[in-house]
């Protein structure tokens, strides 16, 4: 089946839900459930906190990077933020591509092996890591952008709006990834 990303139904920037073809695939376990199944404490658990760790610094990154645009600090404190949320930026770049790696080279395939129903949904968080990968990229130029040129609104700015890109792929990816994968784990 050939599926256009591009179509807001399945594009990671637009949708707010999974699309209709990729839940009548999923794994029927309700996500209030999941806590309660015998299979939980294991691999679901663990995705869930490394998603919850994702999610966490880049949160973060915001907050910091809210707060820098926010306030009237000088020029040396400005740098020394800059260097905290570079060492946040590139925890975020390190962990979401570690993760990505070992899901596309070994969860996804053996996933659809032994659910091939859920190869649509397994291709749409593929496309996802794809468009995640690109915005981290974009938040790493404008990220050194920043700390070459020091201190200007606009360069913090444009960081900010890049993060806020990443925050809005990576909450709707790992939400959907969960509905995806976690009822795997529960079931094997």
């Amino acid at each position: 089946m050939s599926i256009d990303f591009t179509q807001a139904d399945f594009d990671v920037t637009k949708r707010r839900e999974l699309p209709l073809l990729i839940k009548k695939s999923l794994i029927n376990i309700e996500r209030g459930k999941w806590h309660f199944h015998p299979k939980y404490h294991g691999k679901a658990q663990f995705f869930i906190h490394y998603h919850e760790g994702l999610m966490y610094t880049s949160s973060q990154i915001l907050k910091a990077l809210k707060s820098l645009l926010e306030s009237q600090i000088a020029q040396f404190t400005i740098r020394s933020e800059l260097k905290k949320i570079e060492a946040l930026c590139y925890q975020l770049f390190e962990n979401a591509e570690r993760h990505h790696l070992i899901e596309d080279h070994s969860y996804f395939p053996g996933f659809k092996k032994i659910e091939p129903k859920l190869a649509a949904g397994i291709d749409l968080l593929e496309n996802d890591h794809k468009r995640l990968s690109t915005a981290l990229f974009e938040l790493k130029i404008s990220l050194n952008q920043s700390l070459l040129m020091g201190f200007s609104y606009s360069t913090i700015g444009k960081l900010y709006q890049r993060a806020e890109t990443v925050d809005l792929i990576l909450t709707q990816h790992l939400y959907d990834e969960e509905e995806i994968i976690i009822p795997i784990f529960l079931k094997y």
